[in-house]
């Protein structure tokens, strides 16, 4: 199981693999981890959990390549979807499905900060990108049209096309002694 870059300022409170499967499980007992179970359960909130097909690319994908200039003409982003990744993989717009996953190497979305290239990933039903790294712009325009992003070093080089993988995205509020949330 893999997990998302944690920003160096929280590593020292970060929930491990068995934590979050204890967590996620509610299955502590006997375990060292029973403490923090009753700590954390009341502020963790399961948001969203998926599996998915993963589709593996590489390093630089630029957005030149997530939708190339000649199809921006297209009137609307359904007509422009099946154009999606053909300079690099003509084939690949028509086999992705609903809910599969792009797992990518670094540097994803550079290029041109060509706001469609979100649209497209999304209108073709990728639910996320997971990358080693993530183009600034690109990283934007993505939380702008509610494409989910995962940065994680590891993932790319230790999985194949065609395996899946499941998300589970959480919530997590930390509330000090007396502090209520409003």
């Amino acid at each position: 199981m893999f997990f998302a870059k944690i920003p160096r300022h929280t590593r020292q409170n970060a929930i491990t693999e068995g934590d979050l499967e204890c967590i996620l499980t509610r299955n502590c007992e006997g375990t060292e981890q029973l403490s923090l179970y009753l700590q954390l359960v009341r502020n963790i909130r399961i948001m969203e959990k998926f599996t998915g097909k993963v589709w593996v690319l590489g390093d630089d994908i630029d957005t030149d390549i997530i939708i190339p200039t000649e199809y921006l003409a297209l009137k609307t982003i359904d007509d422009m979807k099946q154009y999606g990744f053909s300079p690099l993989r003509p084939e690949l717009a028509g086999q992705i499905q609903k809910g599969d996953i792009i797992v990518a190497g670094k540097n994803f979305g550079c290029g041109s900060s060509r706001e469609q290239a979100p649209e497209i990933i999304k209108a073709l039903g990728i639910q996320c990108v997971i990358a080693k790294s993530f183009a600034r712009i690109f990283f934007r325009n993505s939380i702008n049209n509610g494409l989910l992003l995962i940065e994680q070093p590891d993932l790319h080089d230790d999985i194949k096309e065609g395996d899946e993988v499941t998300v589970v995205t959480v919530s997590y509020t930390h509330l000090r002694a007396h502090e209520t949330l409003r």
